[in-house]
Protein backbone atom coordinates (compact mmCIF):
# COMPACT_ATOMS: atom_id res chain seq x y z
CA UNK A 1 0.00 0.00 0.00
CA UNK A 2 2.88 2.29 0.97
CA UNK A 3 3.93 1.85 -2.97
CA UNK A 4 0.90 2.72 -4.44
CA UNK A 5 0.31 5.40 -2.03
CA UNK A 6 3.77 6.63 -3.19
CA UNK A 7 2.95 6.07 -6.80
CA UNK A 8 -0.66 8.21 -6.67
CA UNK A 9 1.35 11.07 -5.34
CA UNK A 10 -0.33 10.38 -2.04
CA UNK A 11 1.77 10.64 1.54
CA UNK A 12 1.16 7.28 3.13
CA UNK A 13 0.05 7.91 6.71
CA UNK A 14 -0.55 4.74 8.71
CA UNK A 15 -2.37 4.55 12.05
CA UNK A 16 -0.21 1.20 14.19
CA UNK A 17 -2.10 -0.86 16.02
CA UNK A 18 -1.16 0.60 19.57
CA UNK A 19 0.90 3.10 20.63
CA UNK A 20 3.91 0.88 21.76
CA UNK A 21 7.02 1.47 19.76
CA UNK A 22 7.60 -1.84 17.63
CA UNK A 23 4.25 -0.87 15.98
CA UNK A 24 5.08 2.30 15.17
CA UNK A 25 8.60 1.63 14.09
CA UNK A 26 7.77 -1.40 12.16
CA UNK A 27 5.44 0.78 9.87
CA UNK A 28 7.91 3.54 9.86
CA UNK A 29 10.48 1.24 8.45
CA UNK A 30 7.98 -0.22 5.79
CA UNK A 31 8.54 3.29 4.54
CA UNK A 32 5.34 5.44 5.43
CA UNK A 33 5.86 9.02 6.14
CA UNK A 34 4.19 9.34 9.39
CA UNK A 35 1.49 7.96 11.98
CA UNK A 36 -1.47 8.36 13.29
CA UNK A 37 -1.16 6.54 16.77
CA UNK A 38 -4.54 6.03 19.10
CA UNK A 39 -5.13 5.76 22.41
CA UNK A 40 -2.34 8.76 23.44
CA UNK A 41 -4.18 10.15 26.74
CA UNK A 42 -1.19 11.30 28.84
CA UNK A 43 1.51 13.90 28.17
CA UNK A 44 4.05 10.88 28.92
CA UNK A 45 2.87 8.84 26.35
CA UNK A 46 2.86 11.52 23.81
CA UNK A 47 6.59 11.87 24.45
CA UNK A 48 6.99 8.32 23.78
CA UNK A 49 5.56 8.54 21.12
CA UNK A 50 7.82 11.04 19.82
CA UNK A 51 10.93 9.26 20.89
CA UNK A 52 10.09 6.46 19.09
CA UNK A 53 9.45 8.35 15.37
CA UNK A 54 12.86 10.45 16.27
CA UNK A 55 16.45 9.56 15.43
CA UNK A 56 19.05 10.39 18.00
CA UNK A 57 19.54 13.06 19.33
CA UNK A 58 16.03 14.33 19.37
CA UNK A 59 14.02 10.78 19.64
CA UNK A 60 15.21 6.64 20.58
CA UNK A 61 14.50 5.38 16.66
CA UNK A 62 17.53 3.49 15.12
CA UNK A 63 18.80 2.97 12.10
CA UNK A 64 17.35 0.61 9.79
CA UNK A 65 19.08 0.49 6.44
CA UNK A 66 17.82 -2.49 4.34
CA UNK A 67 14.60 -1.60 4.64
CA UNK A 68 12.03 0.08 2.17
CA UNK A 69 12.42 2.92 4.14
CA UNK A 70 15.79 3.50 3.22
CA UNK A 71 14.83 2.78 -0.69
CA UNK A 72 16.06 -0.56 -0.83
CA UNK A 73 15.22 -2.19 -3.93
CA UNK A 74 14.05 0.64 -5.67
CA UNK A 75 17.54 2.63 -6.54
Amino acid sequence: MVMAAESSGIPPIARPASHSEQEITKLLDAGVLGVQVPHVNTAEEAAAVVAAVKFHPLGQRGLAVGTRAAQYGVV
